[in-house]
């Protein structure tokens, strides 16, 4: 996802995936393309992908990355970068602060009639995202979806974290509901935090062993209980926009 100014954000679901004997995605030998969607089958969710590609072999894996089209990376400097960081952190405030009421009421809500799945806070969370995403003139293309799961499957997501929009284009357009696996410091954040928390949204402290295992427990217990999940395997968000190891 990019800055305005810098062009259209493109969300591309790509089947890019081997399935391993304990359900585990591999990765391709060659990058996807920056917002390339990977679905990983975690070892309590079936993955029903269209044409049976449950056994990918590396081959295949190669050859479709091969044949995906890598958009140009936008141009963009450290001035730039935290201009447009600052403008969108401050309209995510301002936005958020005006919809907590929906987020407590769909908190209540959620913890009487559906607490494992809190899936009135996450269509709350879709109608933040693309309200910020709209107001800040973000553009966002939807490409691939018939390559996604169908709607009720339980999966991991696997996107690149190439800008700080990348979370605000997942929650906000693709169709299908998740929770993220974020660093425990976003959740410490009043507001954007707190709202993750009340959805769900499972909290990963990256330098405590403990919470590392935590962190799988509660991500086997949120699929077991029909949620999707979304982690980013780069472990950080790129400062550049180009793509981490």
């Amino acid at each position: 996802a990019a800055p305005p100014s810098l062009g259209t954000a493109r969300l591309t679901m790509s089947l890019l995936i081997a399935c391993l004997p304990l359900g585990l995605a591999t990765a391709p030998r060659a990058p996807p393309s920056p917002l390339a969607m990977a679905t990983m089958a975690p070892p309590l969710a079936r993955v029903a992908m269209s044409a049976s590609a449950v056994n990918l072999d590396a081959a295949a894996v190669d050859a479709a990355a091969a044949a995906a089209v890598l958009p140009p990376t936008p141009k963009t400097n450290a001035v730039s970068r935290k201009v447009f960081g600052i403008t969108f952190a401050l309209l995510t405030a301002l936005v958020v602060t005006g919809i907590y009421p929906l987020v407590i009421s769909a908190t209540i809500y959620s913890k009487l009639f559906d607490n494992e799945r809190r899936r009135a806070n996450d269509y709350v969370v879709q109608w933040w995202a693309r309200t910020t995403l709209t107001l800040f003139g973000a553009k966002v293309a939807l490409e691939g979806q018939e390559n996604l799961p169908p709607p009720g499957e339980a999966v991991m997501y696997v996107p690149n974290h190439c800008s700080f929009l990348d979370i605000f284009s997942l929650s906000g357009f693709l169709p299908r509901r998740f929770k993220y696996i974020s660093k425990i410091e976003i959740l410490r954040i009043p507001l954007v935090g707190w709202a993750m928390g009340f959805a769900k949204h499972i909290a990963l402290a990256r330098t405590d062993r403990k919470s590392q295992l935590k962190t799988l427990k509660e991500a086997v217990e949120t699929l077991k209980a029909g949620n999707s999940l979304v982690t980013f395997p780069e472990g950080t968000r790129s400062k550049d926009g180009v793509l981490g190891s």
